[in-house]
């Protein structure tokens, strides 16, 4: 499979329209960030010159996108011998200046270092760094621009070159946000990373305090993960580096194990769909602990070995009862679907629903077990302090745009699932003379599951701790993830 399969190329008009309409809508975003930070600096804007060039450079940009609208609707042609002409003029320069073919490897690094140049260490960028809808202007500035060089010095479509921009800058700013993270500093970085870094060392104790202590309380998996840096007396450089390199190695494992369960393991595109899988996975984000019992489900759940299926789904409950609470039923409810896409081509059989019942009461129930019997061995005798989280005050205000998430927790999932959830049902719908690609009882048993989890997550994001990002939507968009590869990529 490849790239060109899996988005159909659209024609020049409409790429050369959809520019037009995005960058007019963002450039109007951004001229009313200028008002908004001469109003925070206590000045009218044409007070300010510099202000009021950068609110004259993005009107001008919104005519420009208003002029591609125009011509990409009344005169196309213009469009099509336009992008003829630049190709045209790029290969007759690289016959020349070889090295131009290149140039993608320096513009794309060079184009992400400005924009962190600009909003860090410039003073007006200063000002604009908090408004979103400047720094998306000028991301999305520089993926056009990447998308030129990368058009021109390879046989790809206008489309592809753009995603191909899109991507590798997305990945570059991605990484670049974890540098911060990597640091010697003794202070915390963050709210958690206290706990992060001190938990870990409670399974050795003796070793490390010269006393025995109680094991953690909270999210004893994760601890476990970070505590390697503690065997060999690690620097606290070295534990933050192995915290981001784990977060790494097992989103990025993760997104394989999804690929090779529906068989995109060959093409030119598939390290492209991992870096995107990825991303995906870092930007919700999900817990690095709770990514374990979705890799091992991913590689070994199998309808034709239900014995090792049945184990799998017992180490996986086991490892989620000692993550979090509300993990309990995931791994039970995820080695369902995948058994009910596995099976999408078979006949609906009621015993089925009995299978998937044990199956559901089976992975919670030991789940539920695995937590008490660590509460046992823990050394804690208050067993209280293990469910804090099913008496804390439910903050509804978090549902919504606030002050501790900006977004809001459901703007943000819909933000996410609503582009899956539009190509899913464009592809479940009935079609005359077509096959649906998933039986109505599949449908229904994995629409059922989705909107568990999706209120469930919704649930816990108002707890106390919780709101602050859709972290707590994890388990409802990893399936989701894993349904629309399924069906949009096998």
């Amino acid at each position: 499979m490849s790239l060109s399969s899996l988005f159909s190329k659209p024609d020049r008009r409409t790429i050369a329209a959809l520019v037009g309409a995005i960058t007019l809508l963002l450039a109007g975003l951004a001229v009313r960030d200028c008002f908004i930070v001469a109003d925070e600096l206590g000045l009218p804007l044409w007070q300010s010159k510099t202000l009021l060039a950068i609110a004259a450079l993005r009107v001008l940009l919104m005519l420009a996108g208003v002029a591609l609208c125009f011509v990409a609707w009344f005169f196309p042609k213009l469009v099509i011998a336009g992008s003829e002409r630049f190709s045209d003029l790029f290969n007759s320069l690289a016959k020349f200046a070889p090295i131009l073919r290149f140039f993608p490897v320096f513009v794309l690094p060079g184009l992400l270092y400005f924009f962190f140049f600009l909003f860090l260490k410039t003073q007006i960028g200063g000002y604009f760094a908090d408004h979103t809808a400047s720094r998306v202007l000028l991301f999305w500035i520089f993926s056009l621009v990447g998308s030129l060089w990368i058009k021109a010095s390879g046989r790809v479509a206008w489309f592809h070159a753009w995603l191909l921009s899109l991507l590798f800058l997305s990945a570059g700013y991605r990484l670049v946000l974890f540098l911060p993270e990597i640091s010697a500093s003794p202070f915390s970085l963050g709210w958690s990373e206290g706990s992060r870094l001190y938990l870990p060392a409670l399974f050795n104790s003796q070793s490390i305090f010269g006393k025995p202590l109680p094991l953690p309380i909270l999210h004893p998996t994760l601890h476990l993960l970070l505590y390697p840096p503690y065997a060999i007396g690690a620097p606290i450089l070295l534990h933050r580096l192995w915290r981001v390199g784990l977060l790494l190695l097992l989103t990025t494992l993760t997104s394989h194990a999804l690929l090779r369960r529906v068989g995109f393991i060959t093409g030119g595109s598939k390290p492209l769909l991992l870096i995107w899988l990825t991303l995906t996975l870092l930007t919700l984000p999900v817990y690095l602990h709770l990514l374990v019992p979705v890799i091992l489900l991913l590689w070994f759940v199998s309808t034709k070995q239900m014995g090792r299926t049945l184990v799998v789904l017992a180490v996986a409950s086991v490892w989620a009862g000692l993550s979090r609470i509300n993990w309990y039923p995931v791994p039970a409810l995820l080695t369902i679907a995948l058994l009910l896409l596995d099976r999408k081509d078979q006949p609906f059989r009621p015993k089925d629903l009995i299978t998937y019942a044990a199956l559901f009461l089976g992975g919670s129930g030991l789940a539920a077990l695995s937590m008490q019997t660590y509460i046992r061995l823990s050394g804690i005798t208050q067993t209280g302090d293990f469910f804090t989280s099913l008496n804390s005050s439910l903050l509804w205000d978090r549902l919504l745009p606030s002050q501790t998430y900006s977004l809001g927790v459901l703007p943000g999932i819909l933000l996410f699932a609503v582009p899956f959830i539009a190509a899913l049902t464009a592809i479940c719908l009935p079609k005359p003379n077509q096959p649906t690609p998933l039986p109505i009882h599949t449908n229904l048993l994995l629409a059922t599951e989705l909107t568990a989890l999706f209120f469930g997550g919704l649930l816990v994001s108002t707890k106390i701790g919780g709101g602050s990002d859709i972290h707590n939507m994890d388990a409802f968009a990893i399936l989701l993830l894993i349904i629309s590869a399924t069906l949009l990529l096998a």
